[in-house]
């Protein structure tokens, strides 16, 4: 049976997608020593704009533009209180917002503030919520060579974990040479996510939301069936 290995830096509250590629994998790995990028998906996502903002950001404390994921830190807990007011407003009618917001809550009160060691956390307690056990490993833990980067890194990565597959999301397609994995036994595979309409606030549905917006409208077990619901091309 092959081993399949899915590779993505931690983002924050990321979109059903994410849980799609988590799903289509044995192991998950966390790409926490990647670059810090302002202006992603690590410290923010996209939520419904009936708030009035159609962002959910998470401030990270002033450092190095150099610095890894793993060596940059949110701010307290203390000066979320903005943040948790966007989401009210946006979500205080919801069917499962307080559920939800006791879920996030939980996540961002997490004490240790480092971002890839909350954001991991906050991927857990999702799985936790929904009924799903995954495996994750944090990249950083993995002894590859520190010289390693993009694809060599990910063959790198996918050799040490003893995986037979490595499966990506579609927008690696170009930056992945399927030639280059087979030479080292690999197998290389694409998601095709998909984000079937829900009931929203009514309106137009805007789909590829932070995992947030689809849980304050669905129940557990549904969202598990969405997120089973992607297939590999």
């Amino acid at each position: 049976m092959k081993l399949s290995i899915a590779i993505m830096q931690p983002y924050f509250f990321p979109y059903l997608g994410y849980f799609q590629l988590m799903a289509a994998c044995d192991i998950f790995a966390l790409y926490d020593d990647a670059q810090y990028i302002k202006g992603g998906f690590v410290n923010r996502n996209r939520i419904h704009p009936a708030g009035g903002n159609s962002w959910f950001t998470l401030p990270v404390k002033t450092a190095s533009h150099k610095l890894a994921i793993n060596q940059r830190h949110y701010e307290d807990y203390g000066k979320t209180g903005p943040q948790l007011s966007r989401l009210e407003n946006c979500y205080g009618r919801a069917p499962h917002y307080d559920k939800v917001m006791a879920l996030i809550d939980g996540v961002l009160r997490h004490p240790d503030r480092n971002v890839a060691k909350l954001n991991a956390f906050l991927l857990e307690e999702i799985c936790t919520y929904l009924g799903w056990n995954r495996k994750f490993v944090d990249s950083s833990s993995i002894d590859c060579s520190p010289h390693h980067r993009g694809q060599d890194k990910v063959i790198a990565l996918c050799k040490k974990l003893g995986a037979d597959r490595y499966i990506n999301a579609p927008g690696g397609r170009s930056l992945y040479d399927a030639a280059a994995f087979r030479a080292h036994g690999l197998e290389l595979s694409f998601l095709e996510p998909s984000c079937p309409p829900y009931r929203q606030f009514g309106g137009d549905f805007i789909p590829n939301l932070s995992i947030i917006d689809v849980l304050m409208f669905n129940e557990a077990d549904a969202v598990r069936a969405m997120i089973e619901g992607a297939t590999l091309a």
